[in-house]
């Protein structure tokens, strides 16, 4: 596809990331913007359901607005090379990558001559940020349900972050009953015991929340083990592995969205911005 030019505007530049799950993600330059470069979001239009939800997410994103999430620019429908048609969501462009690109930096480079100072404001800045723009999105109902350091994009300074893929997000009144989504490793305990369905609630969000925010600290998931299913066992059970590191100011926001009872953990991310390290931080980074 790298040099295909879609709908006479968007030339494929390189492939973001595999394809995966019907989804193609692509740097795209846009020849009627001085070749100005953005993110093509690609989903593959296989059956009716894949339509569906290809509509769900840009209409969701059509009402977003916020400094860090990210902004949907055009919507296009194309047909690759293969002839396969998609949807294609042309989305602003994060030169910085992801996050989980980030923790394997550096992961690589610990204990190297390579290796960067990371400190504890370094995490709570990225925290506050997160916290921010989930507080927005629950603010209008949504439930992203798939918080995880793939989803979330650097600008180029590593400072600065947006929150993407929204395909299995919802927008919700209340608590739901739905089919479960989202990555195995970041779903909550109860979800597991959901059997197929779950109430899908702001505190999905606030559970993947509280191990993103330990992999601020870490760079490593707080259940992983290398085995999916004891590392399902971890999370049914709340069984954090040992931490070497983890920043004082982190671990008592980490407290309170790893909870297994509902009643104790954040019930929202609102709940989250009373937190004393996020109110140090929000007129810095509002």
């Amino acid at each position: 596809m790298e040099g295909t030019v879609i709908n006479d505007r968007y030339k494929a530049v390189r492939e973001l990331k595999p394809a995966r799950d019907g989804k193609i993600y692509w740097v795209v330059e846009d020849q009627q913007k001085g070749k100005e470069l953005k993110m093509l979001k690609g989903i593959a239009l296989f059956d009716e359901k894949q339509e569906e939800e290809a509509k769900l997410e840009v209409d969701l994103l059509r009402r977003l607005d916020h400094p860090h999430v990210v902004k949907l620019l055009d919507d296009i429908s194309f047909t690759a090379p293969n002839n396969q048609n998609y949807r294609g969501l042309i989305l602003e462009y994060l030169p910085g990558g992801d996050l989980s690109q980030f923790f394997q930096k550096k992961l690589e480079n610990e204990g190297g001559e390579n290796e960067e100072e990371w400190e504890e404001n370094d995490a709570l800045g990225i925290c506050a940020q997160i916290v921010l723009a989930m507080n927005y999105l629950h603010g209008e109902n949504i439930i992203h349900r798939d918080i995880k350091p793939e989803n979330i994009l650097f600008f180029a300074d590593e400072k600065e972050i947006k929150i993407a893929d929204f395909n299995v997000s919802r927008v919700t009144e209340g608590t739901m009953s739905t089919g479960i989504a989202g990555s195995m490793e970041y779903i909550p305990p109860e979800s597991l015991q959901a059997q197929g369905n779950e109430n899908a609630s702001f505190s999905l969000d606030i559970w993947a929340m509280g191990i993103f925010f330990q992999m601020l600290c870490t760079f490593r998931h707080p259940f992983a083990t290398g085995n999916l299913f004891q590392t399902i066992n971890n999370i049914a059970q709340n069984l954090r592995n040992p931490a070497e590191v983890v920043f004082p100011a982190m671990e008592s926001l980490i407290q309170e969205c790893l909870k297994i009872d509902l009643g104790e953990r954040a019930a929202n991310a609102a709940a989250l911005m009373n937190h004393r390290s996020i109110v140090s931080l929000h007129q810095i980074l509002t």
